[in-house]
């Protein structure tokens, strides 16, 4: 299934690509979904990939493995916050929402929606998106809770120091 989209409608664009329409300069959104979801899971790869070497690192002792890990975490930070940004832009831009299927109404048949939209592609890009954004506000707010229950923890550790130290 292919799917295009522009960014000034609401359902995708009908175009035979060997004969393209002048004038029609839709996105291939079908492309983008492809290629964000390959390169996650190559990502993900590198990453148990780096997890190896960690371990075997660890096990035999070996510092330059170890090493080479943190280069390859690096690598792997960087990847996934282009991914990230890239998977943003194309699943919640307007050709990504259209080809996603987010502006089907309702009772809107669903084989043919399968047959015409990405709607499981956008649906996972969608889920992924949303579990990530969840993951770092709840690591926000586990931060945010440990330093006053850690302030919290001194102030009072001062407060009774102060006791035990005034002259009664």
């Amino acid at each position: 299934m292919q799917c295009s989209a522009d960014h000034f409608s609401t359902v995708p664009l009908k175009v035979d690509l060997e004969n393209e329409i002048e004038g029609i300069t839709g996105q291939d959104v079908t492309k983008r979904f492809k290629m964000l979801i390959r390169s996650g899971f190559w990502i993900m790869a590198i990453n148990l990939l780096r997890e190896i070497l960690v371990q075997i690192a660890i096990w035999k002792n070996l510092p330059r493995l170890l090493y080479a890990s943190y280069i390859v975490f690096s690598a792997n930070i960087t990847l996934t916050i282009m991914w990230f940004v890239f998977a943003q832009i194309f699943r919640w831009g307007q050709p990504g929402k259209v080809c996603s299927g987010d502006y089907l109404p309702e009772g809107y048949p669903e084989a043919e929606a399968r047959s015409n939209y990405l709607t499981s592609e956008g649906l996972f890009i969608k889920a992924i998106l949303i579990i990530l954004y969840s993951v770092a506000g709840l690591s926000a707010l586990t931060v945010c809770v440990s330093v006053f229950i850690l302030a919290q923890k001194v102030s009072h550790e001062q407060r009774k120091d102060n006791i035990f130290k005034q002259k009664v």
